[in-house]
């Protein structure tokens, strides 16, 4: 057995807990430590929310007899921190024959074993959330899953209870394949009804395999995309126009594709992204010159084009800004899918619904593309705090501050979000969502806050406190709505007030200022979040699922119901507004304060001797233990400056020793020796931080001076690797 029998069996499972099986490679030696040792060892995956445990040889044969016991075994193994708060944990062993199996298991709130999600030794395609098998090539993978839904649909007249479960098990597949290179999801839940005939399934199976197709040619650089399903017309009624189609992904089969076929009837030249093969210059310099080129820009409307707040919109505001620096493009339309809200950004362009009949839709699309538009007039939009240009930190932490930030990030943290997600928008009721609703119902309790809205205006001024209570006092009164969380019909006070207030008042995170840990970056996250509680309250209010409203009466619903429509298209405009002031990245997110808070604290909490290149004395491990969650509260101030800024951003962190003052100095840094500067001679001070080396490097360092302990301390210092966490947080 050799250590690449055990990273081949863990590559294989690594999908299962959402990690991409190409980047892992055991540290040297591993594999001597874990023989030499006898004992399990464990390294992190990706963060110390999912962990690897190998626990060396065991006596059978069959993986089926160890698997039972393995997670048991392995959460033994842990600290009672790592036990805690590990999410996936991914077990391996080896039998007497020196072939390596490996299993991926949950793990629950209380630190015990819950689902086995995925092994070696099965096919990823038959576990509970079906997988890629790796060892498959990514052609074959689509183009097997492509014949197995047409065999699916063929036969759908036989459609049985397993029906369902195939055709949802397959486009799963298809999306994560898709994904793994960069793509984006091409499912739909358009699917035709039971009754619906053959000719409907054949038209639908058609679109589902053109739109998976060209994504897939775009993705993976293929050459020969598949042609369109309807034959130009050279002499339609939009004859050399340039026309650009910019969507959300999601939308590419029922919106995208019945619009590009459409214009491509009425002759006009079609820049359609799925059938671009684009240069990697392109990519990186953004779509904006394409779409100024164009005489015409259609945006494809759904809810989830403006509620993903993402690239899609930032083609938006590159039409909007193209239009104002070139005499080209001068032509706007919508397609809206049915239901869709519209933002007021739009209000003035031609506006068209979708509809299946294509010769239709390309005379009312023509229709509206030879007449000029108005273009947005920015001022009509949102008026959104300014932008963050360049936030000051001061030299001295502020530890009251910093601390009352993680405890809302630490309550946010053991809140069941998934369970509360499945309450909110489904319903569901089991025992986890029970304990949901418990929670819920309890929201702020032993705190300064009422767990509602009615005390909003008297919340910290701080907006990411804000924006933690706004996301779960929505997430009650959305759950209140659907049914009283504590099952009483009369119960009082309830959530009436709440959704009153979502319903009626300006949209809070518009108004929030930006700060140290909360900008416009953190903005589009919470607007986003907050425009899908918004549309499920909208639903439930609209479809009469308001059992925890009983009291009030129908004009007033009716009344709510319409204001809902006004912040969702608050929310919409405050997206676009950014955009057009060019107040998002649409490159690479940068790292919130909440993510490098945990990479700090798990790094900290989960001290392994063997990474670091020179041993940390015990005075400075326990000088860092003692203060590790302020340690990794500064650590995220201080990230979060830098990623924004750039440069070397540092504070310092007066604390108390064993025996004596200490000061610690947390720092980080883009280039390697902004941060070389030595801890004083005199006092006790531990320096450690991020440094951003050669080649993208990320590395932790430690240096320290405690030549006033009671036990002298020499200058010295250390550094390691930085545990891949910090690479998905931080963004240089």
């Amino acid at each position: 057995m050799q250590s690449k029998d055990i990273e081949n069996a863990v590559r294989k499972v690594l999908p299962a807990v959402n990690l991409r099986p190409e980047g892992f490679k055991l540290d040297a030696g591993f594999l001597q430590r874990a023989l030499r040792s006898g004992e399990p060892r464990v390294i992190n995956l990706d963060s110390i929310a999912r962990l690897f445990v190998y626990l060396g040889e065991r006596g059978s044969q069959e993986p089926q007899a160890v698997v039972e016991g393995a997670a048991p075994e392995a959460l033994a193994a842990l600290t009672d921190y790592a036990r805690q708060s590990c999410k996936h944990l991914m077990v391996g062993w080896n039998n007497p024959q020196g072939r390596v199996f490996v299993a991926a298991f949950t793990v629950k709130p209380d630190g015990r074993s819950g689902v086995l999600m995925g092994s070696s030794w099965t096919n990823p395609e038959t576990w509970p959330e079906p997988m890629i098998d790796i060892g498959k090539s990514p052609d074959d993978v689509i183009h097997q899953a492509l014949v197995y839904i047409q065999a699916l649909v063929e036969n759908h007249a036989i459609r049985d209870s397993k029906f369902d479960a195939e055709i949802d098990r397959v486009l799963k597949l298809i999306d994560l394949q898709i994904s793994l290179r960069g793509g984006e999801s091409q499912r739909t839940d358009a699917l035709p009804p039971f009754s619906a005939s053959q000719g409907a399934w054949a038209r639908w199976l058609e679109d589902f395999k053109f739109s998976v197709q060209t994504e897939w040619g775009r993705v993976s650089g293929a050459q020969g995309l598949p042609t369109a399903v309807v034959i130009p017309n050279p002499n339609g009624p939009l004859k050399g126009m340039q026309v650009f189609i910019s969507y959300r992904r999601t939308d590419a089969t029922l919106l995208a594709l019945p619009v590009y076929q459409a214009l491509l009837s009425s002759g006009a030249e079609v820049w359609f992204d799925r059938l671009q093969l684009l240069e990697q210059g392109v990519i990186d310099g953004g779509l904006g010159a394409a779409i100024t080129n164009c005489d015409a820009y259609i945006l494809c409307a759904s809810d989830e084009f403006f509620e993903g707040s993402g690239y899609a919109t930032q083609e938006f505001a590159w039409a909007v800004r193209g239009h104002r620096s070139s005499g080209k493009l001068q032509r706007f339309a919508v397609v809206v899918e049915p239901g869709a809200i519209l933002p007021n950004a739009v209000a003035s362009w031609p506006t068209i619904a979708i509809i299946k009949d294509v010769e239709l839709l390309a005379r009312r699309l023509a229709e509206a593309l030879l007449r000029p538009a108005p273009v947005v007039q920015r001022a009509s939009l949102a008026v959104i705090p300014a932008p963050a240009v360049h936030l000051r930190l001061d030299p001295q932490a502020n530890l009251q501050h910093l601390l009352r930030r993680v405890r809302h990030i630490q309550w946010f943290e053991e809140m069941p979000s998934l369970d509360i997600q499945r309450l909110v928008a489904e319903g569901a009721e089991d025992r986890q969502t029970q304990t949901a609703r418990e929670k819920l119902l309890h929201l702020g309790d032993g705190s300064d806050w009422s767990g509602t809205l009615q005390d909003i205006h008297q919340w910290p001024n701080d907006s990411l406190i804000r924006d933690v209570r706004l996301r779960f006092a929505a997430a009650r009164a959305v759950a209140g709505t659907r049914w009283p969380l504590n099952d009483d019909l009369c119960w009082k006070p309830g959530v009436a007030l709440d959704v009153e207030y979502l319903a009626a008042q300006r949209v809070p995170i518009m108004d929030w200022p930006a700060m140290a840990g909360w900008d416009d970056n953190d903005r589009r996250f919470a607007l986003r979040h907050h425009m899908g509680l918004l549309r499920l309250l909208q639903t439930l209010l609209g479809r009469g699922l308001f059992g925890g409203l009983l009291d009030i009466d129908a004009l007033t619903l009716n009344a709510w119901g319409r204001e809902l429509t006004v912040r969702r298209r608050e929310c919409y405009d405050a997206i676009l507004a950014l955009r057009l002031d060019d107040r998002l990245s649409w490159k690479n997110d940068v790292p919130t304060w909440d993510r490098l808070f945990r990479a700090w604290r798990d790094v900290l909490h989960y001290y392994d001797d063997t990474q670091w290149r020179e041993p940390i004395p015990p005075q400075v491990l326990q000088i860092l233990s003692f203060n590790r969650t302020a340690v990794a509260a500064v650590g995220a101030e201080v990230g979060w400056y830098v990623s924004r800024f750039g440069g070397f951003a540092s504070q310092v962190l007066p604390v108390q020793a064993v025996d004596a003052p200490a000061t610690i100095e947390v720092y980080t840094s883009v280039h390697a020796g902004n941060e070389d500067r030595h801890p004083p001679e005199t006092g006790n001070t531990v320096r450690v931080g991020l440094v951003a080396g050669v080649c993208d490097r990320l590395e932790l360092r430690v240096e320290w001076n405690g030549r006033q302990l009671s036990a002298p301390l020499p200058e010295g210092r250390s550094s390691r690797a930085a545990p891949q966490a910090f690479y998905r947080v931080v963004s240089f």
